[in-house]
């Protein structure tokens, strides 16, 4: 059954019924874009590619029209999209990425807009075609999808183009040395379902609109498709496209390699070190900070590695343990009274070792801020109940405070000192979660477990928090959306 669906005037459009389920963001993404007449147009039109993207499994790639921007960022934003921004070395101009929170699969959806054609060698892009108006009036309608794709001769050209300016030395190299020269399998799809879909007189008379010397162009275009064909392409459209470069050849190779040995290294340091070091995108509002806690730490690290896993693949997360838990014999000792305490042997032993843990947890919470500040999404899996965060209780050494030993007095007065500094940075989600009881008094971490959850919200300039319960029947998959809910609500 097929529906017909009004697009602005006397316009029509036929869309199929759910031939392919798409999810609920993906759906109401092209049924707001057409109830308000914006122009876009799909930069991949083969159904492989469609079909990985409705699924939230790929990115989308999508050219609108620069001058309905406004328009289009309103009914993004209505929609749930958010913007976050890529970090300096790798934004490219005129495509801003947008991200959405699928209700019904938990996924986090991915949105290329593109107001120019912006195109060229990897880390750089430093071409911007003039062609964008050519590709929007020349738009064909995807009924299988209920989607305008772009027209398959000019995704034929562009693939062209694309590959061809994105060979890099290194990739000539390989080419000679191991006889490279064939592209991926995924690449090699789209050429060949492209080819099948163009007529060649088509396939010349755009490249003869959009080249002044074509005929060496067309001759390669209409040749064997594999990388030695565009090393000999490559320079014909560079000499072509030279006013529509971006930077100067000097200029654009120095941004490239700089911008590419920047991103590599933040990526590599990043595994080594604590510091946080940015890859990927931030949060322009500013980053926030979570907290994921409860009586199971296996299970703490569970979500965590789980919102992680989610969020990671789009966003900078910063990963942090905010220090040791105490030992047996500190907690033991932390049961006694104020006057055992004091006259037990190992007192003065349990109070260095309450300081240190006081100042690794400090450490460790400043550089959660550190990385907070730069816009990274800060995912703690272990907050010190309690303590830094003070809600409903006091630090180890309270009672040394009033000690008639000088040096408890000193120690008492280190760890206070540090949790007080550190009480000002609490996080802007608590979320604290407790298992069903398998009689053993541990936790099943199957995804049938049922889980409660209860959920602080840092109010506006208090550190009081709202508690939220959710039903302990619910599966763990249920409860990390309305984690990962949430959290997106906050971004």
């Amino acid at each position: 059954m097929e529906a017909v669906k009004q697009i602005s005037g006397s316009e029509e459009m036929v869309v199929s019924a759910n031939l392919h389920p798409k999810l609920l963001v993906v759906t109401n993404l092209f049924e707001a874009l057409h109830e308000n007449a914006i122009v876009y147009c799909n930069l991949k039109g083969n159904e492989q590619h469609l079909s990985v993207f409705i699924t939230g499994e790929s990115d989308i790639d999508i050219l609108f029209d620069q001058s309905q921007k406004g328009k289009l960022e309103l009914i993004l934003h209505t929609l749930g999209f958010k913007k976050f921004e890529a970090i300096k070395q790798k934004q490219y101009k005129d495509i801003v990425d947008f991200l959405a929170l699928d209700s019904g699969s938990g996924k986090v959806i991915h949105l290329h807009t593109y107001y120019r054609l912006t195109i060229g060698e990897p880390y750089l892009k430093g071409y911007q075609l003039d062609i964008e108006n050519q590709i929007l009036n020349s738009r064909v309608y995807n009924k299988e999808f209920g989607m305008y794709c772009i027209q398959p001769t000019f995704e034929l050209i562009l693939l062209y183009l694309i590959e061809s300016l994105k060979l890099r030395h290194r990739d000539l190299i390989t080419m000679h040395l191991q006889n490279r020269v064939s592209f991926s399998e995924k690449v090699i799809y789209q050429h060949n379902w492209l080819r099948k879909r163009t007529i060649e007189a088509e396939v010349e008379a755009v490249i003869k609109s959009l080249f002044k010397n074509y005929v060496p162009i067309y001759n390669l275009v209409k040749g064997e498709f594999n990388r030695k064909q565009l090393h000999m392409l490559a320079p014909l459209i560079r000499k072509e496209f030279a006013r529509y470069r971006l930077y100067s050849v000097l200029g654009g190779l120095v941004q490239r390699w700089y911008r590419e040995t920047a991103v590599t290294i933040f990526r590599k340091l990043s595994r080594i070190f604590t510091h946080p070091l940015l890859s990927m995108r931030v949060n322009p509002r500013g980053g926030i900070m979570v907290a994921i806690t409860g009586s199971d730490s296996a299970m703490n690290a569970r979500v965590t590695g789980l919102l992680k896993e989610t969020f990671g693949k789009k966003l900078d997360v910063y990963r942090v343990c905010l220090g040791r838990r105490p030992d047996r014999n500190l907690l033991k000792w932390q049961e006694k009274t104020p006057a055992e305490k004091e006259h037990s042997l190992p007192s003065v032993y349990n109070g260095i070792q309450a300081v240190m843990t006081a100042r690794e947890k400090s450490k460790n919470l400043m550089l959660g801020i550190t990385a907070k500040k730069k816009g990274a999404l800060v995912v703690c899996d272990y907050i010190p109940e309690n303590k830094i965060m003070g809600h409903d209780g006091r630090p180890v050494l309270f009672d040394f405070a009033r000690s008639k030993n000088p040096f408890l007095r000193v120690l008492g007065k280190m760890e206070s000192n540090i949790y007080a500094k550190s009480r000002k940075y609490s996080p802007d989600l608590v979320f604290r979660l407790m298992g069903n009881d398998n009689g053993a008094g541990k936790v099943n971490l199957g995804e049938d477990t049922g889980l409660q959850i209860s959920m602080g919200i840092k109010q506006p300039g208090s550190n009081a928090s709202k508690t939220i319960t959710v039903d302990p029947g619910k599966p763990l998959t249920e409860v990390l959306y309305i984690i990962k809910r949430e959290i997106w609500n906050v971004l």
